[in-house]
């Protein structure tokens, strides 16, 4: 079983527990079933919380709505019972965005006024409309003022802020919330480029999931993702029922294309989409009742029966090990002994000696081609085999270098035509007009400096670190890559912000398709240290406090032979690899080259 599955079968047993015990439910309301959503129990059935009690407070009747406010698969009647009819009608819900606070026992409520509740909390993270999540700044706080009348049946809530939406304590968030992944299709290849938002668990997640999916291309993968949903297709009944592990999608579309690649790629994003509800396994794709078929009336149950094939993020050859000015090819993911050091390699593996004032190298995917920063930021090299290709001077605070799925080498820097350059290295390097670095168009990041940066395996997108002029103000952003029509990269799209709470960044690289691990400072902690940071917004430290005070001192670089679990730490002197929570000395060397990272 997935992960996500894991997740949401946890989380949905946790669903009916929450809203028993945290939404006041009495005998005096009955549990009502809810839809069947699986074919089996794992969410068997759904909860109303209770409405106002008469004689309540202005603190209890807050309270109350805060708790109807979170059963977000019942129609909101029974939280609007607590607001006027005026306040109901304003009242955006969940269309307003989300407050994440840090608990219950942290939210105060203060009274300035017989008719006024001051709602007051750390706040943990806001989540927007779509479903992204934004971590809060340390220290930061939320806050709200209520209005309340007292009617003849009690307080209720008259004026609520324009953007109040729903607050909940992370613990809530927790246990009704989780990350799932809408697709899209690559502009490029027969590839699904995820996009990863929060949704609430229940009943109706089939029916939120293929809603999510009716909606265009987020505008950070504008030109490197489409999809092929038809524009203004909608759900012909707002349900996505599912029965016997069967979610049907029936769809109103103004038009279906019957171009045979379309349609599977309609087939895929859906399939990949709604098959991470528990309990789901195939998809009905329906155009206004009628079954949508692919030639031979075949109906995929999986994304490979339609030619998608996922993006192996693994090198498909061994990582090498700089010592001095040695390169050799190491097993990945294995302690490299002295021993087995100082005998000769078992194959030259054609690289160069390269001096150590050459940095931060880089070996493209095909193992053809090396790349070095020089040690004073102002230029690159590239060897082919022991041939150095020397790359005229074109910029100054140069990043190290990486290579795409395609072998373009590509750089960030400061100069007069931009911060990220590309380099076609399958041109001839005596051919300047086309080996020559050139720069993108890039206008979020004018004023800026790249610190590092690594192109994402499916070779659509891009994770940038970049810091102001002066070397503050670090941001990590995500965006889609727009080429020209032989692969070329010519400009990103506006990104996708991501880990505000980072401070300074170092060096990142992608371990998963909707995860980068960074090397990173911030607002807790000072020193740099690895981190994960989901496309969900979520950051996961992975040190623990003796790591933080004892293991591998002054990281310079991050890279992985494989995967999270196969994440390596460099430091001038030695690399180390992931080992459980713990960090373990794999050799001493200076760089750990992985091919295409």
């Amino acid at each position: 079983m997935s992960a996500p599955r894991r997740l949401l079968r946890a989380a949905s047993g946790a669903l009916a527990v929450l809203l028993l015990t945290a939404c006041g439910l009495t005998g005096e309301r009955p549990v009502q079933p809810g839809l069947e959503i699986q074919g089996r129990g794992d969410l068997p059935i759904s909860v109303l919380p209770q409405g106002p009690v008469r004689g309540a407070t202005q603190e209890q009747t807050v309270t109350g709505f805060l708790r109807a406010a979170l059963a977000s698969d019942q129609d909101l009647d029974v939280a609007r019972s607590f607001l006027t009819e005026r306040a109901g009608r304003q009242w955006g819900a969940g269309g307003a965005g989300m407050t994440v606070f840090s608990g219950p026992t942290q939210l105060s409520m203060a009274r300035p006024g017989t008719d006024r509740v001051r709602l007051s909390a750390p706040r943990e993270a806001s989540l927007d409309a779509a479903g992204r999540y934004t971590a809060a700044p340390a220290g930061a706080r939320a806050s709200a003022e209520v209005q309340l009348v007292k009617t003849d049946e009690g307080w209720r809530i008259s004026a609520l802020p324009k953007d109040f939406g729903i607050w909940i304590s992370a613990a809530d968030f927790e246990r009704l919330y989780a990350p799932l992944t809408v697709h899209y299709v690559s502009v490029r290849e027969r590839v699904l480029i995820p996009d990863v938002r929060w949704f609430p668990l229940g009943p109706s997640l089939s029916t939120r999931l293929a809603r999510a999916q009716l909606d265009g291309v987020p505008a950070y993968l504008a030109g490197a993702a489409r999809t092929d949903v038809p524009v203004g297709s909608r759900l012909t009944v707002d349900a996505v029922p599912v029965t016997d592990g069967t979610a049907v999608v029936d769809l109103t579309a103004p038009a279906l294309s019957t171009d045979e690649a379309v349609q599977q790629s309609l087939w895929a994003q859906f399939l990949a989409t709604l098959t991470q509800v528990p309990g789901v396994r195939r998809v009905s794709l329906r155009l206004e009742g009628a079954q949508v078929e692919l030639q031979g009336g075949r109906q995929p149950t999986g994304v490979e029966d339609l030619g998608f094939v996922g993006v192996d993020g693994d090198p498909t050859t061994a990582p090498v090990l700089r010592r001095g000015s040695e390169l050799r090819e190491v097993a990945a993911g294995r302690v490299v002994s002295e021993r087995e050091l100082a005998r000769p390699p078992r194959t030259t593996g054609g690289f160069p000696a390269v001096a150590p004032g050459w940095r931060q190298l880089a070996l493209s995917r095909s193992g053809r081609e090396l790349a070095a920063t020089g040690g004073d930021g102002r230029e690159i090299s590239r060897w082919r085999g022991a041939t150095r290709i020397p790359v005229p001077r074109f910029a100054s605070a140069l990043s190290g270098t990486t290579y795409d799925h395609q072998d373009i080498l590509w750089v960030g820097g400061v100069g007069p035509g931009g911060q990220i350059w590309t380099v076609n290295t399958s041109a001839d390097p005596a051919d300047t007009a086309k080996s020559t670095p050139r720069a993108l168009d890039v206008p979020w990041l004018r004023g800026r400096r790249v610190v590092a940066l690594r192109v994402a395996p499916d070779g659509q997108r891009i994770a940038v670190a970049s810091t102001t002029s002066a070397g503050g103000g670090a941001r990590l952003d995500i965006a889609g890559i727009h080429r020209q029509p032989n692969g070329i990269p010519e400009g990103l799209a506006e990104p996708l912000r991501l880990a505000p709470r980072i401070t300074q960044i170092r060096d990142l690289v992608w371990v998963e398709p909707a995860l980068v691990a960074v090397l990173a400072s911030d607002d807790v902690i000072t020193a740099f240290h690895p981190t994960l940071v989901g496309l969900s917004g979520r950051v996961e430290d992975l040190s623990t406090r003796t790591e933080r005070e004892t293991t591998v001192p002054g990281p310079l670089a991050l890279t992985t032979t494989g995967g999270r679990r196969g994440l390596a730490l460099v430091t001038d002197a030695s690399v180390y690899l992931r080992a459980g929570s713990r960090w373990l000395l794999m050799s001493r060397g200076t760089d750990l080259v992985v091919p295409g990272i």
